[in-house]
């Protein structure tokens, strides 16, 4: 099942399908953005039923727009799109399963972290669209790309170094929105100018024609909010970033951090920052699990469960397993309550157990 929908439409489609699929079958956010695979997750475990194959990407393999009723114009289709799972170890199966359909253009992107941060749409089309209100305001639709300045694409490369920076802190690598014109579309020379207009040119898509364009609605509430609320909680300054969305708020008439997916609303990427042995927040986030458990006992579960599938839970000690199995124990299915026991005899503290 491809979710091809944008991203103010993923919690709605998650709540459904968490209602419908059946373990064996594979969903797929395509593309996603940071916290959609974890969404379908949070719903499966607030159904309390047995979640399914997860995976999303962070942008999507086809360069396209709708043209009329069922026709899309599809304007190139990139060489290689990062793709990751829930579980995480089951991501060569995913991959093995979608490749008679889409050949081999999806590749391993590590982690669903890793790939949430990789989104780059509202690096791209964010700043060209705020710096350039008039003709947005005016409708006049011209080429996105042909916005981008000397000047504009100095800002798209100080905005992308601020995600950067978040996914530093946060202890994984991701790749820069060149390093994804390179892979995507096969730029690797030039300005950061030219560089954009071999990746965007060829497609010549245009400009938002209005301020409810989902280049404001999505990018900015699903993308710069999700990002500058999870640097927040680990005291990171983005302040671009921050500008972007308060700007936007006002040109919008909207509460774009009111609506979007934010760090508090979803509880999520702090706490995946547990599943990644080399992040400084680490061990602070696995701890915090043990507090979700009370306040948000199915995200709990669903990010407990993830670790567990990566094999997170064996990276610490058995004191430290403690915390991370906690959400086991406070769920209400006795399927659930069997894990636990399982895990907490081997692998949790002896006397812990007895």
């Amino acid at each position: 099942i491809i979710v091809a929908a944008p991203a103010f439409a993923h919690a709605y489609f998650s709540e459904q399908l968490a209602a419908l699929l059946e373990p064996g079958q594979l969903v797929v956010f395509q593309p996603g953005v940071l916290g959609s695979s974890l969404e379908l997750a949070r719903h499966f475990a607030l159904a309390q039923r047995r979640p399914c194959l997860i995976a999303e990407t962070a942008t999507s393999l086809y360069t396209c727009r709708l043209r009329g009723p069922a026709k899309v114009f599809i304007g190139a289709i990139k060489q290689a799109v990062p793709l990751a799972t829930i579980p995480h170890a089951a991501c060569q199966e995913a991959l093995a399963r979608l490749s008679p359909y889409f050949g081999n253009r999806y590749v391993d992107g590590t982690d669903t972290l890793s790939v949430g941060l990789g989104n780059c749409n509202a690096i791209y089309h964010v700043p060209p669209a705020v710096l350039n209100i008039k003709t947005v305001e005016d409708s006049a639709k011209l080429p996105q790309h042909t916005l981008v300045t000397p000047r504009i694409a100095e800002v798209i490369n100080a905005l992308d170094e601020e995600r950067l920076s978040l996914a530093e802190a946060l202890g994984v690598k991701t790749h820069s929105f060149w390093e994804f014109l390179a892979t995507a579309y096969g730029v690797t020379e030039g300005s950061h100018v030219e560089r954009i207009v071999q990746g965007y040119g060829r497609q010549a898509f245009p400009e938002p024609d209005s301020l409810t364009h989902r280049y404001f609605t999505e990018d900015i509430p699903f993308g710069l909010v999700t990002w500058n609320s999870l640097a927040k909680q680990i005291g990171l300054p983005l302040p671009l970033t921050d500008a972007f969305i308060r700007i936007s708020g006002i040109l919008c008439g909207a509460d774009f951090e009111a609506t979007g997916r934010t760090a508090e609303a979803t509880v999520i990427y702090r706490e995946l920052a547990a599943l990644n042995p080399k992040s400084v927040e680490g061990l602070a986030a696995r701890r915090e699990i043990a507090k979700l458990a009370f306040a948000a006992d199915a995200m709990a579960l669903a990010l407990a469960q993830e670790a567990v599938a990566a094999k997170a839970d064996l990276t610490l000690t058995p004191e430290e397993r403690v915390f991370l199995y906690m959400p086991y124990m406070h769920s209400e299915s006795r399927l659930i309550h069997e894990i636990a026991e399982r895990l907490f005899k081997e692998h949790g503290p002896k006397s812990n157990y007895e």
